[in-house]
């Protein structure tokens, strides 16, 4: 009787732990869930033209700040016109929440943005 009183107290210890270690990594895999879909939605911001903002998509909420860290210098593209773009480097900040498990993520990335300047055609 006592055999089987203690090996069910083990048992009973070792589910426990493993409950514990399951929950802990269903966390971990949700946060890393959070960080890849804010740094999806980051690749659509520019900053140049939305330097900060919300956004909600499903249950999930998305809100960004950004500042220029390097000044805005004059770019060109040639296609059939000449359109001339103001460019900068950004310090992009982005704060994922999941409104479902109350998780929440902040991602730091640097980006580019660029806002069109003027367009001289060319002949």
């Amino acid at each position: 009787m006592l055999l089987i009183s203690l090996l069910g107290g083990a048992l009973l210890e070792w589910s426990s732990n493993s409950l514990s270690i399951v929950s802990r990594v269903s966390k971990a895999l949700d946060r890393q869930i959070l960080q890849e879909n804010g740094l999806q939605f980051a690749k659509g911001i520019n900053p140049a033209e939305q330097p900060s903002g919300r956004d909600v998509v499903g249950n999930v909420e998305f809100t960004w700040e950004s500042q220029a860290i390097t000044p805005l210098v004059q770019q060109s593209r040639h296609i059939d016109k000449k359109v001339v773009y103001l460019v900068a480097l950004y310090k992009l900040n982005v704060t994922v929440h999941d409104r479902n498990n109350g998780l929440q993520e902040q991602i730091d990335i640097k980006q580019f943005g660029f806002k069109k300047f003027r367009e001289v055609n060319i002949l």
